[in-house]
């Protein structure tokens, strides 16, 4: 008998575990969270002693309905659980609720809400019974409905006048499935700012759909399977900012879709199956073509888009660009040409920009650029040739003497001339990585009085003349990783002041003292994969806090002992000092 009771007790100490609420209170706000609860009464009533509080409900079965355990409930976030009704009734019951979240759930029974003050409604990743179409018709305090990743059938043809009346400002029908619109589905809605409608099976919408929607200033339709609009699609959109397209089957951009949006600023066209474009749209700012089918860039083909400042053309096949392509941008600032087929740049194709700041023509197929290619770009700062086949460079950068970046790693360069970088005196980061340079001519970085960046990783170095880096007055972080070097000449940092160095997969087992003494402002030099076999020339580094040593004889030391401190080896596999010399 007493075996029977203890293990009764034990079975109802167990359940009540299972089923306990916790409580905290952070930052101020007081929440409850319940596991396998089956009413709202099973939250314990001295979780209930605050005005306002939070429940979070996980793994139960329950039903919302009436009851008086919810009168100070503001927000109710029910997670992973079966909800087999939501009656009416509930919301008299929780007059303070203002967020309903429901998530990983199962609806089996849903009935029109009635008046109540709810503001906010989450629905995500659950399965939703049969839905009356007047669902939220009484919710006249509601400015948000997120809807994503579920499955409700009730919505895939989505029904006229859902949200009539309502005081919507965001509304996020996300993956819902949805494969048509009626032309009521948004009617009445003139308070809404935000509409998304991404990841469906839309192939279409009716002429005026939007002609309510006074107030949107975003709209995204990307991951549908658009081919074309109706001429009347988006009327009604009056101070629309921003549309999304992407990730759909358009064929071309016409014009004649978009013209009643007057105040549009950006325009995602990316991922689609575009091959033209004559867009009229006065005040587009940036336009996004980027994964499309451009083989070639017409003469005009922005003409209609005179304060454009952002163009991303890039990820096409285009080959050649017309000498007039770019007529009329005298505004754009970035212009995105990379992952195409160019060949050749003829520099008058870039005559009419005024205040073009960044140029991206990485992994093209550019073999050639005309000797006077860049000149006319007197505002260019950031230029990327990444990935080309220049093999030389001459002194095709001469006359930008505003760049600040440039990017020419991968370019099969073999040789550089002592005036490639002639004129460079605003430039704060060169790469030159991954080409077949083997040496530098001497000067070849003279009068880069500005340069803090450079990167001269795998580039097949197997030694530096001393006076390499010599006049880089302001180089800060330099990038050796890659080559064969055995050794560092004396003298080769006396010009410089660097803050990182990476001797990644060199050949160097040494360094003199002498080689790094003036280097007062090193914090951290990389020795990785390297046959380094004595680091105490670092001694001389009063600023050192970071050694990388994977690859080398200390891999296995937690603790790198040297004459003057030590460094620890950290979680992130860097060996870290926590104090410098002579402070240790």
């Amino acid at each position: 008998m007493r075996l029977a009771l203890f293990l009764a007790q034990l079975v109802l100490a167990f359940e009540v575990a299972w089923t306990a609420c916790t409580t905290e209170n952070p930052y101020g706000v007081y929440n409850v969270y319940c596991t396998k609860i089956t009413s709202f009464d099973d939250v314990p009533l001295e979780f209930r002693i605050p005005s306002v509080f939070d429940l979070f409900i996980n793994g139960s079965t329950i039903s919302l309905k009436r009851t008086k355990s919810l009168q100070g409930i503001a927000n109710l976030h029910i997670h992973s659980s079966d909800i087999t009704s939501l009656e009416p009734e509930f919301f008299d019951s929780a007059s303070s609720l203002r967020e309903l979240k429901i998530e990983n759930c199962t609806v089996s029974n849903i009935q029109p809400f009635p008046v109540a003050k709810l503001s906010f409604l989450r629905v995500y990743n659950s399965k939703i019974g049969a839905t009356p179409n007047k669902l939220l018709h009484n919710l006249k305090d509601l400015v948000l409905f997120t809807t994503s990743g579920n499955a409700w059938p009730s919505l895939t043809n989505f029904p006229d006048n859902f949200f009539k009346d309502l005081p919507l400002s965001v509304i996020t029908l996300e993956n819902a499935d949805i494969y048509s619109l009626q032309g009521l589905s948004f009617k009445t809605l003139k308070k809404l700012h935000y509409l998304e409608l991404q990841n469906n099976q839309l192939s279409s919408l009716p002429a005026n759909l939007f002609q309510d929607l006074s107030e949107l200033v975003n709209l995204n339709l990307s991951h549908n399977d658009f081919r074309k609009f109706d001429e009347k699609a988006f009327k009604g959109l009056p101070v629309l900012k921003t549309l999304s397209l992407a990730h759909n089957k358009l064929g071309d951009a016409s014009k004649t879709w978009f013209t009643p949006l007057r105040s549009l600023l950006a325009l995602d066209l990316s991922y689609n199956n575009i091959w033209k474009c004559d867009l009229i749209l006065k005040n587009l700012t940036i336009l996004n073509l980027s994964y499309n089918n451009f083989s070639k860039i017409a003469s005009e083909a922005f003409v209609g888009l005179p304060k454009l400042s952002e163009l991303d053309l890039s990820h096409n096949s285009i080959q050649n660009l017309s000498l007039q392509a770019f007529k009329g941008l005298t505004e754009l600032r970035v212009l995105k040409l990379g992952h195409n087929k160019l060949q050749v740049i003829d520099g008058r194709v870039f005559g009419h920009f005024r205040s073009l700041n960044v140029l991206s023509m990485e992994y093209n197929q550019i073999t050639n650029v005309s000797q006077a290619g860049f000149d006319s770009l007197k505002t260019l700062w950031n230029l990327d040739l990444t990935g080309n086949k220049l093999t030389r460079l001459g002194n095709i950068f001469h006359k930008i003497s505003t760049l600040e970046e440039l990017h020419l790693s991968n370019t099969s360069l073999v040789s550089l001339d002592s005036g490639s970088f002639q004129g460079l005196t605003r430039l704060q980061k060169l790469d030159l990585s991954q080409n077949s340079l083997r040496s530098i001519p001497g000067g070849v970085f003279q009068n880069l009085d500005s340069l803090e960046e450079l990167n001269l990783s795998k580039v097949g170095f197997t030694k530096l003349d001393a006076a390499t880096f010599g006049k880089l007055d302001m180089l800060l972080r330099l990038n050796l990783e890659g080559n064969a070097l055995e050794e560092l000449p004396l003298g080769i940092f006396d010009g410089v002041k660097l803050e990182s160095l990476s001797l990644k997969g060199n050949l160097i087992k040494n360094i003199s003292r002498n080689v790094l003494e003036r280097q007062t402002k090193l914090k951290e030099i990389n020795f990785e994969n390297t046959p380094i076999y004595d680091l105490n020339a670092t001694d001389v580094l009063p600023n050192l806090r970071y050694l990388l040593l994977n690859g080398t004889k200390y891999e296995s030391h937690g603790v790198v002992d040297l004459k003057s401190r030590q460094f620890h080896k950290t979680s992130r596999g860097i060996w870290e000092s926590t104090c410098s010399f002579p402070y240790c």
